[in-house]
């Protein structure tokens, strides 16, 4: 299998900088009243996880497909993700203690054992929960069987029994693992497919039902493969022109993991400083906190890239 796509790098950063919007808006997490902010919001969470996920599987799909040692494999995916999950999860704890009067979701120390299972209190961090379980289960699948397709069904049987264990951390397991298996058999198949995503439809329809999922109640999975689909097609056209903003998009992907890791800690401090200790206006405050957002941590992981190499063991992933 080919090695690099530059288009998935691009595609990851697209996928970044979604996020850290969508982290941006200071009642994202409730009724928004400001309908333009509710509008962006809902378009972005109709897919970006989603989109996230796919590319996951589509760089895990190689080893997976071309076999590996299984107890090598799970011990790397366990020090990307959960040793991270678990070193932010304790700096979480010791923040909640002191600042908490100014968090929006309040924390006792006696829940702790729900953090160890992926639960709620956890902003974003239960991304690295999550793929850990998905990632480990496709590893397990794919150590007997090798075609692609059994990946898309273990996908689908997952996201149709997801709706019946609606308030288990397992539920995303299911919710995401589809797209999982479809990055790897995207992967398998890749050499027939850029000719289909680089038709003009694609956009078109990606935004169709990603603007109507943010209005009506769509299936996630639709939703979610349209916006994957939009956003492979934007990241082909970048990657097709190379220039110093190609150049840019490649390093923001290149830092995801980083930016998307570090971002939480930027941003939920913006927030509580702009929102409720400064009072600045909405439209500013979003603007501020996504851009400084997404500089912030760039910065951050640009100059962490050579030095520090326990913080980027510990908390950013960095395998050996």
């Amino acid at each position: 299998m080919r090695k690099h796509f530059p288009e998935i790098t691009i595609a990851r950063g697209i996928i970044a900088l979604l996020v850290i919007v969508g982290h941006a808006f200071p009642d994202g997490d409730r009724f928004m009243t400001d309908a333009v902010a509710r509008f962006i919001h809902d378009f972005i969470y109709s897919f970006h996880m989603g989109a996230f996920i796919f590319i996951a599987g589509f760089v895990s799909a190689p080893k997976l497909l071309e076999g590996c040692d299984l107890r090598q494999a799970l011990r790397s995916r366990f020090l990307r993700l959960m040793v991270p999950y678990l070193c932010w999860t304790a700096v979480l704890l010791l923040l909640k203690q002191p600042f908490g009067s100014l968090a929006r979701a309040q924390f006792s120390p006696r829940l702790f054992w729900q953090l160890l299972i992926g639960a709620k209190y956890l902003g974003w961090l239960w991304y690295l929960w999550t793929l850990f379980f998905i990632s480990a289960l496709f590893l397990l699948l794919y150590h007997r069987l090798r075609d692609p397709r059994w990946g898309l069904l273990l996908g689908l049987i997952l996201y149709l029994l997801h709706p019946l264990i609606p308030d288990s951390p397992l539920a995303r397991v299911g919710q995401y693992a589809i797209f999982y298996g479809l990055g790897i058999w995207v992967r398998a198949h890749w050499d027939g497919l850029p000719g289909w995503i680089d038709r003009p439809i694609v956009p078109a329809f990606g935004l169709i039902l990603c603007a109507a999922s943010a209005l009506l109640p769509l299936p996630y999975l639709i939703s979610g493969c349209a916006g994957t689909c939009l956003t492979l097609h934007l990241a082909r056209r970048i990657a097709a022109r190379p220039s110093r903003a190609c150049e840019h998009w490649t390093e923001l992907g290149e830092r995801s993991y980083d930016v998307y890791l570090l971002g939480y800690y930027v941003q939920t401090p913006l927030r509580v400083a702009l929102d409720t200790l400064l009072h600045v206006p909405y439209w500013p405050q979003v603007l501020l906190c996504a851009a400084l957002g997404l500089l912030i941590p760039l910065l951050l992981s640009r100059s962490l890239a050579s030095r520090a190499g326990w913080f980027r063991r510990a908390f950013l992933g960095h395998v050996r």
